[in-house]
């Protein structure tokens, strides 16, 4: 169990050769006992890929939350089509992206519907509007002061905390993306939150635009050219 890994975005799974994730795996086994599940709309659909490393941040170490981000490496390549289109990292032209209070942003998983629950058979998705970092530090910062010493960071984004939708167990490592200049940007992780769409308390994801120079320079020390997959996959 957890071994499975199921990563997708709307109907469509925003994948690539590398994948971006969070640090719920157990990290003490071999990557290669991993597997993720590409293009699924049900739970038991969809292709099926090995990984071949786990690519985990340098400053990662629990029981912290921070630097709450990895990269998972596939063994192969992932074949694109109208269910399986890669999703845009962040650049350098992305640096000073700033997100407004109550910006969308979309969230999706398989993860359970109420906390406690079974994960869910089918894709599911919610609209959530993003949350001041001020707001969400003042929300987070007693219930997880030891893991969190520093409060919520720059390296976090908020989203939620309305209307009973959040991301929920088994969602970790998901993705939370915008729509620019017509196409799905990657700006968060699922990490974590409290229980699950709980009034007041937006759930937390990682900052995937404050790690862009990190995931750059792992692609350009490991030669994953994950920008060429990118780019290509999205010219007409």
């Amino acid at each position: 169990e957890g071994r499975l890994m199921i990563i997708v975005i709307l109907q469509l799974l925003f994948a690539f050769s590398i994948l971006i994730f969070n640090c719920s795996l157990d990290l003490t086994r071999n990557p290669k006992e991993y597997t993720i599940r590409v293009g699924a709309l049900k739970i038991n659909h969809g292709q099926l890929y090995r990984v071949a490393d786990i690519i985990v941040h340098d400053f990662y170490q629990r029981p912290d939350i921070y630097h709450d981000i990895a990269l998972l490496v596939i063994d192969g390549e992932i074949k694109f089509s109208e269910m399986v289109k890669p999703v845009c990292l962040p650049n350098k032209k992305h640096t000073n992206f700033y997100l407004m209070h109550n910006d969308q942003a979309l969230v999706a998983g398989f993860g359970s519907i109420f906390p406690g629950g079974p994960s869910s058979e089918k894709l599911l998705e919610a609209m959530l509007p993003i949350v001041r970092r001020e707001q969400c530090n003042v929300t987070y910062s007693r219930l997880f002061s030891m893991r969190l010493p520093h409060g919520i960071t720059a390296a976090c984004i908020c989203a939620g905390g309305v209307d009973g939708k959040d991301a929920c167990q088994g969602d970790s490592g998901g993705p939370l993306i915008v729509i620019m200049e017509n196409h799905p940007l990657l700006i968060g992780v699922v990490s974590f939150g409290y229980k699950c769409g709980v009034p007041g308390f937006p759930g937390v994801f990682t900052n995937v635009v404050h790690y862009s120079r990190w995931i750059r320079e792992v692609d350009r020390r490991k030669q994953l050219r994950i920008a060429a997959v990118t780019n290509n996959a999205y010219k007409s």
